[in-house]
């Protein structure tokens, strides 16, 4: 199982039934698993078009938000000095620990999951 696959199965058992985003070509894994996922994929025409609908979504209740961008941005180490929780997945294998632990948490928390830019 993959990354992405195993994103998709832990959003589905925390909850989550939409996701917002505007991708770009290092999502296509990710994307590749909605189809078999079950979860609503929004698009927006442009970033802060999705990152709009995500926020006005997520403030009539608790859901996960995503943010699926480039340039490479180091969003862990700005959440944190923002004050925010933060955790970077780099192994498939830490993903669903550092996601249960995320959405256990009582507050806002961001987890920045690597994508293999190399993958096809």
């Amino acid at each position: 199982m993959n990354v992405a696959a195993v994103l998709m199965e832990i959003l589905r058992s925390a909850g989550v039934r939409r996701l917002f985003g505007n991708p770009g070509t290092t999502e296509l894994p990710f994307l590749d698993a909605l189809p078999d996922s079950g979860l609503e994929y929004v698009v927006g025409l442009q970033e802060a078009t999705a990152v709009a609908a995500a926020d006005g979504y997520a403030k009539r209740g608790i859901y996960p938000g995503m943010d699926l961008v480039e340039p490479e941005i180091d969003y862990a180490g700005l959440a944190r000095s923002l004050g925010v929780r933060a955790e970077r997945v780099d192994k498939p294998g830490d993903l669903r620990d550092v996601l249960a632990s995320c959405l256990a948490h009582g507050g806002p928390t961001l987890v920045d999951v690597a994508i293999d830019r190399g993958f096809k």
